[in-house]
């Protein structure tokens, strides 16, 4: 009674062969979270509308964001051709940036506990991408001669970068 390990892509690609019943609960999570968030402002208890807004917000952007470095890895470092992937990989960056943009309707991000932090670590995975990218491309970049004069504010816009991300994540709310 072996049983095979199973990789990180074995488990993605059977969540993508569930993805009727996986984005049904997207758009699920979605409507009922911008009711119940239009009722509680609607009894005049936007507090509590952002506190519970809280919740539906890392549901979207959490798998939001692992989708997105799934993808930005598959395309710098895998270099992957991405329209052989399936559909299922681009419904969570989809869903989470559709979600956010309704959430924005119902609530101001700057009073839901935690949405700071969110938006840290997907700041600081994205500047921890680019500096890959930036690394990973710097060969071709030296065969067309790039000046050093140039490295020193691309380092630093990295480095500013990466330091508003950190700060974001560990902000104290």
């Amino acid at each position: 009674m072996e049983a095979n390990p199973q990789t990180l892509e074995d488990i993605l690609l059977s969540l993508a062969r569930e993805w009727r019943m996986l984005g049904f609960a997207m758009i699920v999570i979605t409507l009922v979270s911008l009711i119940i968030c239009h009722l509680l402002q609607k009894s005049n208890k936007p507090l509590w509308a952002h506190r519970f807004m809280s919740l539906p917000i890392f549901l979207t952007m959490i798998p939001g964001i692992f989708y997105c470095v799934i993808l930005a890895y598959l395309l710098i470092f895998a270099r992957a051709n991405l329209l052989q992937l399936p559909f299922f990989t681009y419904l969570p960056p989809l869903w989470m940036a559709i979600s956010l943009y309704l959430y924005r309707q119902m609530v101001d991000f700057d009073y839901v506990p935690g949405f700071t932090r969110m938006s840290g670590l997907a700041l600081f995975m994205t500047v921890v991408f680019a500096a890959a990218f930036f690394l990973a491309r710097l060969r071709i970049i030296a065969v067309f001669w790039l000046s050093p004069i140039w490295l020193f504010p691309i380092v630093i816009l990295i480095y500013l970068g990466w330091r508003l991300a950190v700060r974001r994540m560990l902000v104290k709310e």
